[in-house]
C-alpha cells in the first residue's frame, strides 16, 4: 500500500492490466518488451512510461545484444533506467515523476482532442470563418473562406481583412467596427466584400473578441453569404414597386384565398383599405 500511488493486481496479465506506470528489471523487459511497446503505442499521444531496474554492477541486459536490447528495446520501451541499489525514496520520487509527466500527457492528448473536435466543427460549420490577432492580421482561416472569396489559406493568412474589402462600404463602418471590437464587444452587420476574382458579395458578419485580463488578445468572425438572398429581396422589391404603379388591379392571395399583396388600384377598386385587405378572405 502507498499513499501516492496503487498496485496493479499480479495476476492481470501485461496485455490488459490498467497501469500508469511499469517497472521492470531486465528479465522482464526482454519478457514483456513487445508487449508493452504495443501497449505504449496504443497509449500515443499520451505518455505511458516504464521505469527499468538493473543491477548496478551488471550491466548486461544492455551490453546483451547492444543493438536489439539498448536501441529496440530500451529506447523503445523504457523511458527511464535506475541502477540498483537505490534509496528507497529517490525510487519512490522517480516513480512519481513518470507518473506526472504521465497526467500531464492525458491533460495534454484531452485537449489536443478537445481543439481537433473544435477545428471540426469549425471546418465544417457551412460559414466562412477567420481569426486574427489583436493587431487584425489573419492567423487561420476554414475552408468555407477559401470557397466564398477564392483565397486559399496560404493567400490568407499573414494578411489583414483588408485583402477581401471591396471599396463599396463607408469609411466609419469599419472605423465603427474596430471600435466595437477593442472594446470588448461583438460587431453584427451586413458586409459587401470582394472575391479574390474582383467579383462583389453580400455577407452577414458576425465579429467577436476573444478577451483575456480585461483586453482583446485575438477577433474571430463568422460570415454567412447572403447575396442571393439579397438579389432575390432587390427583384421582389422592384415587382412590388410595378405593382404599385400598375393602373390595373393587383392581388395576390393564399390557397386559402387570403390576400398576400395588394396594390392602390385594386384597394380603389374595393373601397377597402390595404390593412383591411390584407389578412382578409
Amino acid at each position: 500500500s502507498h499513499d501516492s500511488y496503487t498496485l496493479v493486481d499480479p495476476d492481470q496479465p501485461v496485455e490488459t492490466a490498467t497501469f500508469d506506470c511499469c517497472i521492470v528489471d531486465g528479465e522482464m523487459l526482454q519478457t514483456h518488451a513487445e508487449t508493452l511497446r504495443a501497449r505504449k503505442r496504443e497509449a500515443e499521444p499520451a505518455l505511458l512510461p516504464c521505469l527499468l531496474l538493473i543491477p548496478g554492477a551488471d550491466l548486461s541486459v544492455i551490453e546483451t545484444d547492444r543493438g536489439e536490447i539498448a536501441d529496440s528495446v530500451v529506447f523503445e520501451t523504457a523511458d527511464e533506467v535506475v541502477s540498483m541499489p537505490i534509496k528507497k525514496a529517490e525510487l519512490e520520487w522517480r516513480v512519481e515523476a513518470l507518473t506526472r509527466l504521465r497526467t500531464q500527457s492525458l491533460r495534454l492528448r484531452k485537449r489536443t482532442e478537445t481543439l481537433e473536435l473544435f477545428k471540426q466543427a469549425v471546418e465544417s460549420s457551412g460559414h466562412a470563418i477567420w481569426m486574427s490577432d489583436a493587431t487584425g492580421t489573419i492567423k487561420y482561416v476554414n475552408s468555407e473562406f477559401e470557397s466564398i472569396t477564392g483565397y486559399s489559406r496560404t493567400e490568407a493568412v499573414g494578411e489583414s481583412p483588408e485583402l477581401i474589402s471591396s471599396g463599396a462600404m463607408p469609411d466609419d463602418y469599419y472605423s465603427d467596427l474596430w471600435e466595437t471590437i477593442t472594446a470588448g464587444d461583438t460587431w453584427h452587420e451586413e458586409i459587401t466584400n470582394q472575391q479574390r476574382d474582383g467579383s462583389q458579395y453580400v455577407a452577414d458578419q458576425t465579429i467577436a473578441p476573444i478577451v483575456e485580463d480585461g483586453e482583446p488578445k485575438a477577433f474571430v468572425a463568422v460570415q454567412r453569404d447572403i447575396t442571393e438572398r439579397k438579389e432575390i429581396e432587390q427583384r421582389l422589391s422592384l415587382y412590388r414597386d410595378i405593382v404599385e404603379r400598375l393602373e390595373d388591379p393587383i392581388m395576390l392571395q393564399s390557397c386559402e384565398g387570403e390576400f398576400r399583396l395588394v396594390n392602390d388600384a385594386l384597394c380603389s377598386f374595393a373601397g377597402l383599405s390595404r390593412d383591411e385587405l390584407l389578412g382578409d378572405g
